[in-house]
């Protein structure tokens, strides 16, 4: 049995030191140590920890943080471990896998992790579906009903003016110019063959 420990040190612990330090202490005989300035950084330095963990291996942090920046993340940090064989040690939480409190403590985080997935998951989709229905209700009705164009229609041909037809169906008459236009143009289209 192998006791590998992993540090990430961040902005906010510039020394690797006292991280190693206490790795060292916790009973570890390899470090790996990787220094990140963002969340958004590689970690080499862990890929080599887990690619050097057997069956039977313990893997150690100092906290739980070093290893997840996400409950969804440690779980699957948590998954590939217990695929390898091999049990995990957090110093700070005192969280152990070898005994039943830290099982225990791991069970419960993958749950929660799954729930998190489920619960994200319900609400992404209620969320989309309440956009999709503010977007129907936004759905803009014509300006100016069916009825309305065929009356300023007939007015047309019987000679009125543009304005005075806009008056008697009480619509703007650029409003009533426009939805004519759309309507002759929609007309002409479906009357041609395809």
């Amino acid at each position: 049995m192998t006791v590998v420990g992993y540090a990430r040190i961040s902005r906010d612990d510039p020394s690797s030191d006292r991280q190693t330090e206490r790795l060292r202490v916790g009973g570890c005989e390899q470090v790996f140590v990787d220094h990140s300035t963002g969340t958004r950084q590689s970690r080499p330095e862990f890929a080599k920890a887990i690619g050097s963990l057997r069956e039977g291996d313990v893997f150690v942090v100092t906290n739980v943080d070093r290893i997840g920046r996400s409950v969804a993340e440690l779980v699957g940090v948590m998954a590939t471990l217990d695929a390898l064989g091999v049990a995990f040690r957090s110093i700070d939480e005192q969280i152990d896998e070898l005994n039943a409190y830290g099982r225990f403590f791991f069970r419960v985080t993958a749950a929660l992790a799954r729930f998190d997935e489920q619960v994200g998951g319900e609400l992404h989709r209620a969320e989309t579906r309440k956009r999709q229905e503010a977007r129907v209700a936004q759905t803009p009705k014509p300006p100016v009903s069916r009825r309305r164009l065929d009356a300023a229609r007939q007015l047309r041909a019987e000679g009125a003016s543009m304005r005075q037809a806009a008056e008697h169906v009480a619509v703007p008459e650029r409003v009533l110019r426009r939805e004519l236009e759309r309507d002759d143009a929609d007309r002409a289209r479906r009357q041609q063959p395809d």
